[in-house]
Formats: C-alpha cells, structure tokens, sequence
C-alpha cells in the first residue's frame, strides 16, 4: 500500500516476523480488523512522515505474539492501561475451543522521537501529542482472540 511513497522517500522498510509468533502457531484469531488496520496505518504513515527528512530513513514494523501481557520486550515498550471490556467476547459461539493471545505490533522509525511529555498525551483520545509529532517507536498490543 505504500510502496511507492517509501520509495519517493528512499525510506528503507521492513516486517520483522518474530519468533514469538511463529512459535505460537496462529491459524486465524478473532479481531476488529478495521480498528487494527488504522492503528497501523497510523504508525506507518506518522513514520513515512517523520522519517523523510532525516539522514537515515528506516521503518521497521515487528509483529509478534504472547499467552499472556507481554512485558516489554527488547524494544523498550510502555504500555497503556486498557480499557475495561464491556463484555466478554469468549462466552459467544464464535469463539469455539481458542484462549486468549496478545498481538503485538511495533513500528520502529529512525525519526527524532517523542519527548516524555508528549508520550503521556500520544494515546489519550483525540489528541495528538504535538502537531510536529516526531515518531521514533510506537507500540500498540491488542489482545485478541484465537
């Protein structure tokens, strides 16, 4: 979907598959797909954004999988305190004979990054931590449903 603007950047990207996920062996997980796809769009297009004018242009998304809340991992990763669920999704029918996983998704850039006040306003609902917001790692885990 963004091939051709990475290009016209000359920004470098990747997804990084990690063992984590493929240790967990997930056929299909049960998710809302268009809130999943504009987080990353998101992150990627914030990243395209920021990552144009610096001397190295790099994006790399990473993408892996947990039984329980991850913990932060080798990437340094702050988490938010998730909403509270209204209703548990496992008593329906659809959820068949699966149990819980987390999906993390991480988008790493080489832009200038956010400052440690503008990190506690990124999730807060419509705000954006700046309007010059510089992105240099953004995460967001979901739990969803196998």
């Amino acid at each position: 979907m963004y091939d051709a603007e990475l290009a016209r950047a000359d920004i470098k990207a990747n997804l990084v598959i990690e063992q984590s996920y493929l240790d967990a062996r997930l056929n299909y997980v049960m998710l809302d797909p268009s809130r999943v796809l504009q987080v990353i769009i998101n992150l990627l297009t914030n990243g395209i954004k920021f990552t144009r004018d610096c001397p190295t242009r790099k994006i790399s998304v990473f993408l892996s999988a947990f039984e329980k809340p991850p913990q932060g991992g080798d990437r340094r990763v702050t988490f938010i305190e998730p909403r509270p669920r209204q209703s548990s999704l496992s008593t329906s029918p659809e959820w068949g004979a699966g149990g819980e996983v987390y999906i993390q998704f991480a988008v790493q850039d080489t832009g200038k990054g956010l400052t440690e006040d503008e990190m506690k306003l990124l999730w807060q609902r419509f705000s954006q931590a700046n309007p010059k917001t510089y992105k240099q790692v953004s995460y967001i885990t979901l739990p969803l449903y196998q």
